[in-house]
């Protein structure tokens, strides 16, 4: 350090004058009154260099040697920090050398730690201690710490790659800041997601930055599994101090940060189009149990309603009801247990239609007992056949009886096949009809790749609408209920123009 570089302030304090952040020394001991201190005038450094400094005493410290000199620091502008430093080091940093007695220039040296937020940082305080402590004020002594300067990347991403083989970019620098800490490894990682609304992500690795390198090419091996579509990616920036986990000052990134690609589905690899759901002894018995139990349930309300009390019919009709739902629930959820695996989409499209049959009888309840109240007693006469005489009843209790009846043969029918799928033949004259299909209830019809005679494999058991559209003749649609029919067939005339092509 060149003197004729350097200012010198003093700053005169008087004994009692003195900022103390304790008692002053103890009797016997004499500290100095005043302190000047000698720095450059303006320094700009950053993490691993030094800001050199000295302070001078204006007498000798005596019966203090074992003690120390102490300056501290602290950051007074600057933007705010980008990441949580370690300890103090955003704004409060300090350095200290021993006292010696008879001693009044004491040279300093503060290092600039790795994690020191950039911005001026400011002398703000000087102070003697040997079990007591003396504190100086000092006049307006400071460093600079610049904030590193963007490092701006750039990523060649391929726009297709096909599922199974790596993922190939280039990535390059514009340039590698030299103001980076030469222990700090720079690391920068890449990120990516479906880009639709589900947003799975996959990781595609990371690479290491070199001091000078600019390009580098960064490869990940793609799952032969990996969902095709449209993919969307982004680039993050991570730094530690060399092999330890502690970080360090490291820039802010710029650039083309964003990419995009296409995953293309492996060609060499054959998806299963469907799966069949297999039943497990403990979940029969269960079935079977339960499946007997529904039918002495439906016969026994088929005795109890009487065609002579409207009202109280409709009560026992609707208790009925919530209670089968509730047995519904119970029994879901003891199959579920029973299973060796997390229940599969064939289960819950299986028990949601039979609640969806309950839900629609409670609704012709709802509906009857309305059209009572306001015009009276009005009964469709239907007959129900179970054991014992047949008698004459309602739409509503007929509907009851029925969605009981249903749950109860959809509980045989799955018992005595061990499956929840089936497979549905679909047969037209003339043949050759477009196919597709819907389970009831649902909204869109779902297409089969081929015409007919043809068949629909491994579908849940449920209500399905069966679609069948052929040029020249009319639209058919032909209801199949999967809970009741034992033989899964459809057969359709469909009524055709004469001459048609």
């Amino acid at each position: 350090m060149k003197i004729s570089k350097l200012c010198a302030v003093a700053v005169v304090l008087s004994g009692i004058a003195s900022v103390a952040t304790a008692q002053g020394p103890a009797s016997g001991l004499k500290a100095p009154s005043t302190v000047s201190v000698i720095a450059s005038k303006s320094q700009r450094l950053r993490p691993g260099e030094s800001f050199h400094f000295l302070l001078t005493f204006n007498e000798a410290p005596k019966e203090l040697e074992g003690g120390s000199v102490s300056a501290r620091f602290e950051r007074v502008s600057g933007p705010a920090p980008r990441f949580k430093p370690i300890d103090e080091e955003d704004h409060a940093i300090w350095t200290s050398v021993p006292v010696h007695d008879g001693q009044k220039i004491y040279n300093l040296s503060q290092n600039i730690p790795p994690l020191a937020a950039p911005g001026t940082w400011k002398l703000v305080e000087v102070s003697i201690s040997r079990r007591r402590q003396k504190t100086y004020s000092v006049p307006d002594v400071s460093f600079d710490i610049p904030e590193l300067r963007p490092m701006v990347v750039h990523i060649n991403s391929p726009k297709s790659v096909e599922a199974g083989h790596p993922y190939v970019a280039t990535v390059t620098l514009d340039e590698y800041s030299k103001d980076i800490e030469t222990n700090c490894i720079i690391h920068l990682y890449f990120h990516a997601h479906t880009a639709d609304s589900t947003k799975r992500a996959m990781d595609l690795g990371d690479i290491k930055l070199i001091p000078g390198q600019l390009s580098y090419k960064l490869s990940y091996p793609l799952d032969s599994e990996v969902p095709s579509g449209p993919w969307e990616g982004d680039a993050t920036i991570r730094a530690t101090l060399g092999d330890d986990r502690w970080t360090c000052q490291y820039p802010p990134l710029g650039g083309d940060l964003g990419f995009s690609f296409k995953v293309e589905q492996n060609k060499n690899i054959v998806f299963p189009t469907s799966v069949v759901v297999t039943v497990n002894p403990q979940q029969s018995e269960l079935l079977v149990a339960e499946a007997d139990r529904l039918k002495a349930k439906a016969q026994h309300l088929r005795q109890q309603l009487s065609t002579d009390d409207v009202f109280a019919d409709r009560f026992l009709l609707q208790n009925s009801l919530q209670e089968a739902l509730n047995d519904l629930d119970r029994t879901e959820k003891s199959f579920n247990e029973k299973g060796k695996e997390s229940p599969s989409r064939p289960v819950t499209v299986f028990f949601d239609d039979i609640r969806r049959s309950y839900r629609d009888a409670l609704k012709i309840v709802i509906d009857s007992s309305a059209q009572i109240s306001q015009t009276g007693p009005r009964f469709v006469g239907v007959r129900v056949t179970m054991q014992g005489p047949a008698r004459s009843l309602n739409a509503a209790s007929e509907a009851v009886l029925a969605s009981i009846l249903r749950n109860a043969s959809a509980y045989d029918v799955v018992a005595s096949t061990k499956v929840l799928t089936f497979t549905l033949h679909v047969y037209s004259d003339p043949q050759g009809a477009t196919i597709s299909y819907k389970i009831q209830g649902d909204d869109e019809y779902q297409p089969v790749d081929h015409g007919t005679d043809w068949q629909i494999e491994n579908i849940p058991r449920a209500f399905y609408c069966v679609r069948l559209q052929m040029q020249g003749c009319e639209e058919k649609e032909t209801p199949f209920d999967a809970m009741k029919n034992q033989d899964p067939s459809v057969h359709v005339m469909l009524k055709c123009k004469r001459g048609r092509p």
